[in-house]
């Protein structure tokens, strides 16, 4: 059911996966470009903020009065859903890259394929342990997950 929460999720979260392609982007290998990973990890934000932010911070009816969420419920909802979305998108370019690959003869079959995008996918993730990139995923996350919440609140 669409509401506000998960509206403002999926658009804090696709600019969170933006920025973070962005922070990503200077450190690359050299010669290499990143292309549209800033569109394609935007657009990974958005389905997770939709599907997985926006569910766990939208109000729920219960039968005891509870009050608003605290910061630790932020953090922790924002921090998992920017982890899944810098995972997803590391996956996703790591299969479109293995796919190019492939079309040039790289792999000798489906499973040198295979095992080849699992191989991208720990030399890519290894980009995700700078500083910069960490900071703007975890501050990213929380603070989307706060906007979401709010706009939760705020319309009902």
């Amino acid at each position: 059911m669409p509401n506000a929460a998960k509206l403002v999720a999926a658009l804090c979260l696709a600019a969170v996966g933006f920025f973070g392609a962005v922070a990503v982007a200077p450190h690359l290998p050299d010669g290499q470009s990143p292309g549209r990973l800033g569109q394609i990890a935007a657009a990974i934000g958005a389905l997770i903020g939709w599907r997985l932010l926006g569910r766990d911070l939208s109000p729920r009816p219960t039968l005891a009065p509870v009050g608003p969420p605290g910061f630790v419920t932020f953090a922790s909802a924002g921090i998992k859903a920017a982890a899944v979305t810098a995972v997803a998108t590391l996956f996703v370019t790591s299969f479109v890259v293995m796919i190019l690959r492939s079309l040039d003869g790289r792999y000798r079959g489906p499973m040198d394929a295979l095992v080849g995008v699992f191989a991208l996918a720990l030399d890519y993730g290894q980009l995700f342990f700078h500083p910069d990139v960490l900071a703007t995923l975890i501050l990213g996350g929380i603070l989307a997950a706060w906007a979401a919440a709010r706009a939760g609140r705020a319309w009902r």
